[in-house]
């Protein structure tokens, strides 16, 4: 595919962006598409970026189905990559996605994947989400004074 290919799913990207800045998921899902079909497949790392963007809008709109696979793609394609950091967001999001429709076991084994791999990468930002994230589970399933009689135990050590 040509640069045109490319100048064109970079104009779909900046239209979805403006739905979801709107509120307009559908929009954005529609144009995130559009964009995807415009680029090369060998363009993995906009694909990746796309897939992820997408799986947002997805989550907006309810689609958790379709949300899982966007960010299962994105995965896989920062995975082909070697772009460990791209890697733990996906699975980041895709623990959030299995969170929202309580699917508790399924979050937290995503989210510990995620929290191994930004450990290893050393990235303390993804670190500290991926504990927010699983602490925020723990909560929505009621075991806030769990996870707070833990956390005093352990501080007192």
């Amino acid at each position: 595919m040509g640069n045109s290919d490319y100048e064109n799913a970079k104009q779909m990207n900046l239209a979805a962006n403006e739905c979801l800045k709107k509120g307009d998921f559908s929009g954005a899902v529609e144009n995130f598409s559009k964009a995807l079909k415009s680029l090369s497949e060998s363009d993995r790392q906009a694909r990746a970026r796309l897939h992820s963007n997408m799986g947002h809008a997805h989550v907006a709109l309810r689609r958790h189905e379709d949300a899982l696979s966007s960010f299962r793609n994105a995965e896989e394609l920062f995975n082909q990559l070697g772009d460990p950091i791209g890697r733990g967001e996906q699975f980041g999001n895709i623990g959030s996605v299995y969170r929202d429709i309580e699917n508790w076991d399924a979050a937290m084994e995503v989210y510990l994947k995620a929290l191994d791999i930004f450990k290893g990468a050393n990235h303390k930002v993804g670190v500290a989400d991926q504990y927010s994230n699983m602490g925020y589970a723990h909560f929505r399933q009621g075991e806030s004074r769990k996870l707070l009689r833990s956390r005093k135990s352990k501080s007192a050590v």
